[in-house]
C-alpha cells in the first residue's frame, strides 16, 4: 500500500482530547507515523487547517505556541510526507471542483493528492472526496 493522506479532521482529533474514542483512534493512526511504521503525507492545507481549528474551533483551544511547535515537528519529522501547492494545482482543483460539483477546498487537496501521486485518505468526511482516483477510508467507521 503506498502513502496515505491524512486530513485535517484526523489531525485535529489526534491532538484534541474532547472526544476521546476518536482521539484514540487518530493517536493509533498518527502513532504509525511517528514510530516509523508507516508514511504518511500532509498538504500545506491541512497544516494550515489543523493549527486554525485547534487553536480557535475546539472546546479546548491549544494555545498558538503549542501548536506552533506541533506543526513545526510535522513539518520537520521525516516520516511525514508534507504535500505543497502550487498555480498549476489551483487550476486543477477548479477543474475537479467543476467536474465532479466538489467544494473547492476538498478539491484542491484532491489535486494535491493527484500529483503528487497519492490514492488514499484518511478522513471523517468520506463523502467530501468524489473523485474515482481516490480511496477514502473513514478509522472511525466501526
Amino acid at each position: 500500500m503506498g502513502i496515505g493522506l491524512i486530513d485535517s479532521n484526523i489531525l485535529i482529533y489526534g491532538y484534541d482530547k474532547f472526544d476521546i474514542e476518536k482521539n484514540q483512534i487518530a493517536v493509533g493512526l498518527l502513532k504509525k507515523c511517528w514510530q516509523k511504521k508507516a508514511i504518511y503525507a500532509l498538504s500545506l492545507q491541512n497544516l494550515s487547517e489543523f493549527f486554525w481549528n485547534i487553536t480557535k474551533k475546539v472546546k479546548k483551544p491549544l494555545d498558538k505556541a503549542t501548536a506552533y511547535f506541533i506543526v513545526m515537528t510535522l513539518i520537520n519529522f521525516s516520516n511525514w510526507k508534507i504535500l505543497k501547492f502550487d498555480e498549476e494545482t489551483i487550476l486543477l482543483a477548479i477543474d475537479i471542483s467543476n467536474k465532479f460539483d466538489m467544494d473547492y477546498w476538498d478539491s484542491l487537496l484532491a489535486a494535491t493528492m493527484k500529483e503528487n501521486k497519492i490514492a488514499t485518505i484518511y478522513t471523517e468526511n468520506e463523502k467530501d472526496f468524489k473523485v474515482p482516483w481516490i480511496k477514502a477510508v473513514n478509522p472511525f467507521r466501526k
